[in-house]
């Protein structure tokens, strides 16, 4: 059980031309960029990869074995994460004709959201404004509430000048509600 010295011709044909290989891909000896190659047309099944990239073993369990062991390699793992990157990368144009289809239909239940999503991407994001308002019941001297905390403090028999950790201070303060659109952020 390990790497081949010499992949065979059909583990070999796995493997994409060199110019078109990442710096990771590059990094790998052949076995393993079969490997990886066998894994993205397996949809990653480890056992079926190891055996397609020419590793081969005396039982079923030796192979799966040795699959995992590849897909755990630190190496392999990155080379397995750029292809991945550049499979999605080349899939875009297809989601792009998917969303624009559904967007398209007038008819279809997802129709507003592939709009949306369209205008998300093209530079003209929806623009979210939250108001936040905090009412304390107080007319903002902080009076009401210095009278609540001492009601209460005389109902739990505590000592107002304890329960506040010092003298009692009375802050005037004044709010006022603020509205802030997403892109000033």
């Amino acid at each position: 059980m390990g790497t081949p010295l010499a992949p065979p011709a059909t583990a070999l044909a796995l493997i994409p031309p060199e110019g078109e290989l990442g710096p990771k891909m590059r990094g790998l000896v052949p076995g393993q960029q079969a490997f990886v190659a066998a894994m993205i047309l397996t949809g990653g099944n480890r056992t079926k990869s190891a055996a397609l990239a020419g590793y081969s073993a005396s039982s079923e369990e030796m192979l799966r074995a040795m699959g995992s062991k590849l897909a755990r390699n630190p190496a392999v793992v990155e080379a397995l994460k750029e292809e991945g990157f550049r499979q999605l990368h080349g899939a875009q144009f297809t989601a792009v004709s998917v969303l624009v289809e559904i967007m398209e239909d007038k008819f279809h239940k997802d129709r507003l959201k592939a709009a949306t999503a369209v205008l998300n991407r093209t530079g003209m994001p929806e623009v979210l404004e939250r108001n936040i308002k905090v009412d304390t019941g107080d007319s903002g001297s902080g009076a009401a509430v210095l009278d609540r905390l001492n009601s209460l403090a005389k109902e739990l028999g505590v000592d107002p000048q304890k329960l506040l950790a010092g003298e009692m201070v009375t802050i005037d303060a004044n709010t006022s509600d603020v509205s802030v659109q997403e892109d000033e952020w």
